[in-house]
């Protein structure tokens, strides 16, 4: 099965737009058409991120309804410790996290909407890639 280690942009655009490639994405995860990556740091960042005013106040999601998708998220993901040392975004080493949850899972992909992640194509074999370039890559592997 495809794994993936999905940024936090993803499942704030799947909150705010439930038309858009990001909650297509969601749909193919709660589908069990690929697996999700994370760390305890990963999924710290979810949290915040995603119970933050500025999410909540563009969502239709629900307070309940989004801790239903983290406690999901942190029963059926695959958890790494994230302790591997790697600077890869010079520019915002915090982003960091997510490179190593995809080495020490052995990720197939990472997906973003972050350019200067993008930039990179592949990090050590995975590759980088927008949420409409794995939702087409999820499309074929289904025909």
């Amino acid at each position: 099965m495809i794994r993936a280690v999905i940024d936090t942009n993803i499942w704030v655009g799947a909150l705010k737009n439930q038309k858009g490639y990001p909650a297509r994405l969601l749909e193919a995860w709660l589908n069990d058409e690929f697996e999700i990556s994370v760390s305890p740091a990963i999924l710290s960042e979810y949290e915040r991120v995603l119970f933050s005013p500025f999410v909540r106040e563009k969502s239709t999601w629900s307070t309940a309804d989004i801790h239903d998708l983290l406690e999901a998220m942190k029963i059926a993901a695959i958890e790494v410790s994230g302790t591997l040392e790697l600077r890869v975004i010079a520019q915002d080493p915090t982003d960091d996290k997510f490179f190593v949850a995809a080495v020490e899972s052995e990720a197939d992909y990472i997906v973003t909407k972050e350019h200067r992640w993008k930039k990179l194509k592949t990090f050590r074999g995975i590759r980088i890639v927008s949420p409409s370039k794995f939702h087409e890559i999820l499309r074929k592997r289904r025909q």
